[in-house]
């Protein structure tokens, strides 16, 4: 029954507010916005350091008597030198911090010369410490202020793996697994940066390609192959043509689509089976139909035959301004053949009409 009623009795007071144990101050730097009075130096600041259960302060150095206290309202802390270089005599600090360690009052008070201060202090730091890449800043003498550099310890991953740093500390404290690179058929990863990921995809074979996506790493090129030759054998990697005439010289494209000249399927990144345009079989008793943009074209003077069977012909969007006339099964001469197919008319006979 004793021991419960100790035991509330604790509980009780740590429950009060301004009883419960306070932050425990383990020393810092105490920056004072003011020169000692004592001082021969002209500094716009006095610094009182408490670091593992000594006091120093400038001039007066570290304090052959000292003790430090923690309370439930901070910490205390005494100090007492008999000299203070060659400027005082019989020199005494206490300070006494907040409940949080942050601010601290401070009397200072020397008997040669008499005098006697009384102000505040801040914990804080007069300057941060930077250090070179892989290496952290250390407090060595227990003043919550850093002082000096350290390496970061080296840590070793495996391969395929990055060191990375998980806590903020500036170093690495753990390793974390490369992303997959995903390359073409032609293509292998490759570490463009040294560190041990690889980034990108390097072509195995620069010469040759099967596809247009083998030629990935060469910018507005497609896989060029001689004419007459569509996917049987390898191609070269060739950039789309940019600047092509308006001659109609009509070519085949391995899509089965003719273009106006070889240079026009090289823009649109198309090799060329055969010259000519391509001949697709229509008409005939089923009616086969052509392509949009096409007209089923019969042989030239059987513009009264029925049932015949023809080539899908593209019309022509542009046709040279050349006379060289011909008949269209219509009865209408045209300057050219491009114009009477730009006209989808069948053909009489090459010449005027009567």
């Amino acid at each position: 029954m004793a021991n419960t009623l100790k035991l509330l009795t604790i509980i009780s007071v740590l429950l009060i507010p301004g009883l419960a144990p306070a932050e425990v101050c383990d020393g810092g730097r105490y920056i004072i916005e003011e020169g000692l009075s004592v001082s021969p130096l002209d500094l716009d600041r006095t610094v009182v350091v408490i670091a593992n259960n000594t006091i120093s302060m400038e001039p007066c150095g570290v304090a052959p008597r000292s003790k430090v206290k923690n309370t439930p309202r901070g910490m205390v802390a005494r100090a007492a030198w008999k000299t203070c270089g060659d400027v005082a005599r019989r020199v005494k600090l206490s300070l006494r911090t907040s409940a949080d360690c942050e601010e601290a009052k401070v009397v200072i008070r020397s008997k040669r010369p008499r005098s006697r201060m009384r102000t505040t202090a801040t914990r804080g730091c007069e300057f941060a410490i930077l250090c070179t890449e892989n290496a952290v800043p250390v407090d060595t003498d227990g003043d919550h202020c850093d002082d000096t550099c350290f390496p970061c310890p080296a840590i070793l991953c495996e391969p395929g793996a990055l060191p990375i740093d998980t806590d903020g500390s500036g170093c690495f404290d753990s390793c974390e697994q490369c992303p997959e690179i995903d390359c073409p058929p032609n293509g292998l990863p490759a570490d463009t940066n040294g560190d041990g990921c690889n980034d990108t995809c390097e072509p195995i074979d620069t010469d040759s390609c099967f596809t247009d996506f083998d030629c990935w790493w060469l910018e507005s090129t497609y896989c060029g192959r001689p004419a007459g030759v569509c996917a049987s054998a390898p191609g070269t990697c060739m950039p789309y043509a940019e600047f092509c005439t308006l001659e109609y010289n009509p070519v085949c494209g391995c899509d089965g689509a003719t273009y106006s000249n070889a240079c026009a399927a090289a823009a649109g990144g198309m090799n060329v089976a055969s010259a000519g345009e391509c001949t697709t079989t229509c008409g005939g008793f089923a009616g086969l139909p052509c392509a949009s943009g096409e007209f089923c074209e019969l042989p030239a003077g059987q513009c009264n035959s029925a049932d015949l069977f023809g080539n899908c012909v593209r019309q022509p969007e542009a046709c040279p301004e050349i006379y060289a006339p011909v008949c269209g099964c219509d009865g209408i001469t045209y300057g050219n053949d491009c114009e009477r197919q730009a006209d989808a008319r069948q053909k009489d006979h090459d010449g005027t009409c009567p």
